[in-house]
This record gives C-alpha cells, sequence and structure tokens, in this order.
C-alpha cells in the first residue's frame, strides 16, 4: 500500500482533529449538550434552550462583551463596516471612522448581539436587526452618552475597548 492510500496515523488525525474549529465540531450525545476539546480539559457549554429574544437583559450585554474580546479584528471589521455607515455626498453609503449618532451605536450593539447569538446559539434562526434594536436601544443611549465617538480602528485592534463599555454599562444597571 502506498504512502497516499494509507490510514492516516494517529497522530495525525489528532491533529486534524485540533485544525477544527470548536463550534463545528459533533455535539456528543449527552443530554449536558457539551463538546470535547481535546486542546484543554475544559468543556464548552451549548445551551440546552434555544435563544428567546424576548428574554435580553443586562446580562446579554456582559456575555457579548466577553465574547468580543475573542473576535479577531477581521470579524469586528465586518461588524463596524455593517453597523456604522452613512449616506455620502454622492447618495452611496460609506463606511465612518467613528459613530455620530446613537443610532450608529444601537446598530453596532445589534450587530454584536446577532453575531454572539449566531455563534453561540448555532440551533437558532439568524436574528434581524430591527427585531435585536429595542433590546439594544437604552445600551447604545449609555455608552454614546458616556462615550462618544466610538472610533473603528480601537473596536477592530483593541480587545477591550467596547468590551470595557459594556461592563461599565452591566454594572451601572446591577
Amino acid at each position: 500500500v502506498c504512502s497516499s492510500c494509507s490510514p492516516l496515523p494517529a497522530h495525525a488525525e489528532h491533529r486534524r482533529e485540533q485544525l477544527i474549529p470548536k463550534h463545528k465540531r459533533k455535539r456528543s450525545s449527552k443530554s449536558n449538550k457539551k463538546i470535547d476539546d481535546d486542546r484543554d480539559e475544559s468543556l464548552i457549554e451549548i445551551p440546552s434552550e434555544p435563544f428567546v429574544i424576548e428574554n435580553i437583559g443586562v446580562d446579554l450585554f456582559g456575555d457579548v462583551a466577553r465574547f468580543l474580546r475573542t473576535l479577531p479584528p477581521k470579524s469586528k471589521q465586518s461588524i463596524w463596516g455593517h453597523a456604522v455607515k452613512r449616506k455620502g455626498s454622492d447618495g452611496k453609503k460609506v463606511v465612518c471612522d467613528e459613530t455620530h449618532k446613537e443610532n450608529h451605536v444601537v446598530k453596532l450593539l445589534c450587530d454584536c448581539v446577532i453575531v454572539y447569538v449566531k455563534f453561540k446559539y448555532t440551533e437558532t434562526d439568524i436574528l434581524s436587526t430591527k427585531k435585536v434594536t429595542p433590546y439594544c436601544k437604552e445600551a447604545g443611549a449609555y455608552i454614546h452618552s458616556k462615550y462618544p465617538p466610538l472610533e473603528k480602528d480601537k473596536f477592530e485592534n483593541e480587545k477591550a475597548y467596547l468590551t470595557e463599555m459594556l461592563e461599565d454599562y452591566v454594572e451601572s444597571k446591577q
């Protein structure tokens, strides 16, 4: 049997498992719905309940804050580009370098929540901005009034930038 036809050695199969993102690994059949992670001994909790938008509370923003710390700059760039836009003089939408109004902050938070829910609650339908906006207005108003303007470069490249603002909002509500 040639080397290209032979089965993978055990260490190569283990390496392949390490390359598969955690969220794409198969769920175990256990009732607690956890994913085994070979790289460390911790287990990733998969929510047993689907996400219910009506249950959005202040604690969700703490979860989103922790999630944002893990996102790479390219993902944050996509979120910003979708959320913080204005019409240019030629009528085309232009991505802003900073937030200019409260609505920009609210939309940014909406998109962060949508991405978080999409990642964590894989069985839940993708949320629309229209459905999430009412739940993000208060947090957006708080951040806009206390921290204006938010800057694109800092949002994309500093892990703690929006995270600390969200944590401050959560603390103010407790």
